[in-house]
């Protein structure tokens, strides 16, 4: 059975990952889409650097949030571990 304070926090949890999916992608369309060559700079080496910065923002962009998941749903699965261990041997004592 799923407590209720468990479940708000993984709803917290859910909504903190999804607002921070959309805060980056609206960064990606804001800065990152519109990243031109620098004026005066044309050719084949400028277009292959500003291709390659716009490919490393939103790689590790994505890294970065994906490492957040997993360190905020990491504790969140740790905490209701131990929680439940408590819950249960509290359970097991004999009463005297």
């Amino acid at each position: 059975m799923v407590n209720k304070k468990s479940l708000i926090v993984l709803m917290c949890i859910m909504t903190i990952i999804w607002l921070a999916a959309l805060a980056i992608i609206g960064f990606l369309f804001l800065y990152v889409a519109p990243l031109q060559n620098p004026p005066g700079q044309a050719g084949f080496v400028w277009d292959l650097i500003t291709d390659f910065v716009k490919m490393f923002i939103p790689v590790t962009l994505v890294i970065v949030w994906l490492y957040f998941w997993h360190v905020l749903i990491r504790m969140f699965f740790w905490r209701t571990l131990k929680n439940n261990n408590e819950e249960n041997q509290k359970e097991e004592e004999p009463d005297e």
